[in-house]
């Protein structure tokens, strides 16, 4: 029972998948391949340090949503209006 389930629930996302279009961006990855984009990757890297930048917006993020997290918990409480 449960295998066919499984095919079933598979059959009905390849179909979904069979009618999506292709992705547009296969040219520009395989372009990218194609020239080695990996030694720019360095040097994009050192003008814009895209991991410090995701690492002080995730620590953002997660400071806002404790304090929303708190501010919904007091709410609740009735100990802020």
């Amino acid at each position: 029972m449960f295998n066919f389930l499984l095919n079933l629930v598979g059959g009905a996302l390849n179909l979904i998948v069979s009618v999506l279009p292709n992705s547009p961006f296969k040219p520009i990855i395989s372009y990218a391949k194609e020239i080695n984009i990996s030694e720019y990757l360095a040097y994009l890297s050192w003008l814009l340090p895209i991991g410090y930048i995701l690492a002080i917006t995730s620590v953002w993020v997660t400071c806002i949503s404790i304090y929303y997290l708190y501010s919904i918990i007091m709410r609740w409480i009735k100990m802020i209006e």
